[in-house]
């Protein structure tokens, strides 16, 4: 698999709902994905993971019911207040199996968005 093929994806999650979107590498939108709640100050861990995988498999038009392993996802960065690295890592391992798993709560992930170098 080449470099053209690579995917990352971007995930802003919270309270109330989850957005996946995933990208190619040149910056087109290969899908969209949604999910519930992910802060485990209100819902459990699992509830949060599930939500989760729903918005990150939405994204890349896999299905839960049978998931298959997306290879080509080399990155997922997650605005995830109240969910972990290791429950992020728990609950998309096997989906994006080479893909790095980056979670932060809000205030970085707006000083990322808001300076152009990231």
């Amino acid at each position: 698999m080449g470099t053209e093929d690579a995917i990352l994806i971007g995930v802003d999650s919270g309270g109330s709902k989850t957005i996946g979107c995933a990208i190619s590498l040149n910056g087109q939108i290969v899908g969209m994905g949604y999910g519930g709640p992910t802060n485990t100050t209100f819902i459990s861990e699992d509830d949060a993971a599930y939500a989760m995988r729903e918005a990150v498999a939405g994204s890349l038009g896999i299905s839960l019911s049978e998931p298959v392993p997306q290879p080509q996802v080399r990155s997922i960065y997650m605005s995830a207040p109240g969910f972990t690295a290791d429950a992020a890592n728990r609950a998309l391992s096997d989906l994006c199996p080479e893909g790095q798993i980056k979670v932060e709560a809000d205030p970085p992930a707006v000083f990322r968005a808001a300076i152009p170098a990231g």
